[in-house]
């Protein structure tokens, strides 16, 4: 980033907040800062290949200048302030798996800022936002969501392209924005119920162990079998009500993006 100075930046900034169509020399220089987070994004998604196996089917992202604009109208800040120009999103299955996944990306980097917008969430949007430095000291926000969670914001953004940017932010028509804050905590009590799920199985699993551990009388073979079978039952249920969840919570979301396009189209 030596060749982008702050003040230039800053002044980039302005600009674009400024415009109704951004000069074509600013869009340049923009998509070229943009371009200079690329190298930081694949170091972190390196690193955590290496170390952090909850990463896997993660996406990538930089942020488009539509997006920067959005963001330096909705506040004072500076261009050199925004955080996320680079990031790295990832959706784990239960709520549990998101805090170690958090604790884990700590560990991984001991600099890292964090976020979390899980209880004083924004507009519906619930997420941990975990801010890394690369190497070459460009930031690198990781954005931890759980599948559900990730639905929701995938809907936003969905809407925010159909109908207005700023549906993102708190803006756009006011029956989507109930409609988002509803979903959104329909949503945490999804979350909620599949993580109970997971902890009954993770509790029956715990509590037959030792039992499971030994061996003697039919008798005691045919409780172990009972205990097992218990075990696979417990996991069948969660994963079919997770399945059931995330179905219902995908076709809420899909009905809301109907209603829009519908509206739209009248």
């Amino acid at each position: 980033m030596a060749e982008f100075s702050k003040s230039g930046l800053d002044r980039l900034g302005e600009r674009l907040r400024a415009s109704v169509r951004p000069a074509d020399d600013d869009r340049a220089t923009y998509d070229a800062y943009r371009a200079s987070f690329a190298t930081a994004v694949v170091e972190v998604e390196r690193l955590c290949d290496q170390d952090l196996s909850y990463l896997r089917g993660r996406t990538a992202r930089l942020k488009t200048m539509e997006s920067v604009i959005a963001k330096l109208r909705r506040g004072s800040f500076r261009l050199s302030q925004v955080q996320d120009i680079a990031g790295v999103r990832v959706a784990v299955v239960y709520l549990s798996e998101q805090n170690i996944l958090v604790e884990l990306l700590r560990r991984q980097f001991p600099e890292a800022r964090i976020t979390d917008y899980r209880d004083a969430h924004q507009n519906g949007y619930r997420a941990v936002h975990v801010i890394v430095t690369a190497s070459d000291g460009n930031l690198v926000e990781i954005q931890v969501r759980t599948e559900i969670q990730d639905i929701w914001a995938n809907t936003c953004e969905s809407l925010a392209g159909l109908v207005d940017l700023s549906v993102k932010y708190g803006g756009g028509p006011g029956w989507i924005q109930s409609e988002l804050v509803r979903l959104a905590e329909i949503g945490r009590e999804f979350d909620a119920a599949i993580e109970a799920g997971a902890v009954l199985v993770r509790a029956i699993e715990t509590a037959g162990s030792r039992f499971l551990s030994f061996s003697g009388s039919s008798e005691w073979e045919y409780a172990r079998n009972e205990v097992l079978d218990d075990i696979a039952e417990a996991r069948s249920k969660t994963a079919a009500d997770k399945r059931e969840f995330s179905e219902a919570f995908v076709a809420l979301t899909g009905a809301l993006v109907g209603r829009a396009e519908a509206e739209k189209a009248n």
